[in-house]
This record gives C-alpha cells, sequence and structure tokens, in this order.
C-alpha cells in the first residue's frame, strides 16, 4: 500500500494547507537523514523485523564519499601535475572526528544520525528485531548481528508467511468511496497550489500591487525557502525576484505534471 508522508521541515504556508486539505498524509518530524527516516517509516508502517544494510553512519579514512559522487568528480577535478586531491583524508582528520572499529571515521553529523537511528530502533518494541548485516562496520546500533546466509533464511521464513503477517499500516489502507474522495481532495489540493503558483509567475512577471504581490510571495514561501538570502525576496530585491519568477514556472511545471 502507498502512503503519503510529510516532514514539516519548515514552518510553512504550504505545510499548513497540506494539513487543511484532510488528505491522509502521515505526519513525521523532521529526522535530517533519509536513513533514519527510512527507519521511522518502517517502525511505524510495518509489522515484521528490519534489516539494516548501509547505514553506516562512518566512512572508512579517507574515503568520504563514493567514486562518482559530485563531490568525488569535484575533488579530482582540480588535481594538476602538482596538486593531488586531499580534502578526503582532512576531513577523515577535522575536528570531532572519532574512531570507530575496522579503520572507519565518523564525525559530529554523522554522530548525530548515528544516534537519531538508535532512538528509532529502541523504540521498535513488541518483540519485533532489528537484524544488522553491516558486518560489525560503522556506527554501533542496538540490533542482532547476522550474516547473509542467515539473513536469506528468514526472509525465505518471512516471505512464506506473508499473507498471514498483519502489517501495521493497515490503518491507511481505504475502500473505493474513501479512494475516491481523496482523489478529489488531492486534485482540489493541487489545483490550488497550480493556480497559486500561475498568479505568483503572472503578477512578477507583469507587475502587480506591493500588497497582492507580498500576499502572494508569502503564499509560495517553499519557492524561495532553499534560498542562501530568503529575506531579499521578501524585501522585493530585484534580482531575487527574478530567481524567484525562474522557480515560480518551475513549480507551476512541476504541479501541471502531478495533476496530468
Amino acid at each position: 500500500p502507498l502512503c503519503l508522508v510529510a516532514s514539516r521541515w519548515m514552518e510553512s504556508a504550504l505545510h499548513g494547507r497540506l494539513a487543511a486539505s484532510r488528505l491522509p498524509c502521515l505526519a513525521v518530524d523532521p529526522l535530517a537523514s533519509v536513513g533514519v527516516l527510512a527507519l521511522h517509516l518502517a517502525r511505524r508502517l510495518f509489522a515484521g523485523p528490519i534489516f539494516l544494510a548501509g547505514l553506516d553512519f562512518a566512512y572508512p579514512q579517507g574515503k568520504t564519499h563514493c567514486l562518482g559522487s559530485p563531490n568525488d568528480i569535484a575533488e579530482r577535478g582540480r588535481e594538476t601535475r602538482l596538486y593531488k586531491a586531499d580534502g578526503a583524508w582532512r576531513n577523515s582528520f577535522r575536528d570531532g572526528s572519532t574512531r570507530l572499529s575496522g579503520g572507519f571515521v565518523s564525525d559530529p553529523a554523522l554522530s548525530m544520525y548515528a544516534g537519531l537511528a538508535r532512538r528509532e530502533l529502541s523504540a521498535l518494541g513488541g518483540g519485533r528485531a532489528a537484524y544488522d548485516l553491516r558486518q560489525g562496520l560503522g556506527a554501533a546500533l542496538p540490533s542482532v548481528g547476522l550474516d547473509f546466509i542467515e539473513a536469506r533464511r528468514i526472509l525465505a521464513a518471512l516471505a512464506e508467511s506473508a499473507p498471514q503477517r498483519e502489517s501495521a499500516s493497515a490503518g491507511f489502507s481505504q475502500g473505493q468511496g474513501e479512494l475516491g474522495l481523496n482523489a478529489g481532495r488531492a486534485r482540489a489540493f493541487l489545483e490550488n497550489e497550480m493556480g497559486l503558483a500561475s498568479r505568483l509567475r503572472a503578477a512578477l512577471r507583469d507587475g502587480a500591487p506591493e500588497g497582492e504581490l507580498m500576499e502572494l510571495i508569502r503564499a509560495c514561501d517553499y519557492m524561495y525557502a532553499h534560498f542562501p538570502d530568503p529575506e531579499r525576496v521578501q524585501a522585493l530585491e530585484l534580482d531575487a525576484l527574478k530567481r524567484l519568477a525562474a522557480e515560480a514556472s518551475y513549480w507551476e511545471g512541476r504541479i501541471r505534471a502531478a495533476m496530468s
């Protein structure tokens, strides 16, 4: 089953409209890490055990980012005959870094994410198990170490019993009538957002009274929340409004695609 999820990572007019839409949307705290969010959703929506893989919250010394990632490509792009990239090594020994077993390193941000993951796993309850497939590497998490052979056996047994097991997400299941009602609510929500984006784009292109423009800008605050200088949008600085116009056009297209 599908479940709508909303993380209220900022106080936004958009979040207020979403809350008022009466859509069946699961509210979650802003958890900073997508790995921790996955743990949180697994804990709340599903009744079975959790298998941990890849959530290291650490990295091998000198390997802060994997090959081919944007950071790695940028670092190697700075290399010359006289300069070899060493940013990953500097980061491995910066202030606040801690040494873990197996030559792994964690930093303050990753340690915070690991703490959030420990909180999620400690809240499992109900006799549910958390199995750790990380082979003893990375940050310590409250879980049972497991090799891949044993994990395959447990997963096979779970697959056989799947029809009998009850999902914790049963409360989110909907009948056909309710599905139709929520589809209508979703379309009404998107149509309203589409209208706001179109009106803002038109106001920025053609001009509008300052009061009307400010009202639209506040209503569409999610469009510029990621700007490094969002206060300049509300101060109606011309260059900031030009960036906002590009965002309004982008979101108008995104919402139109969602409605189709």
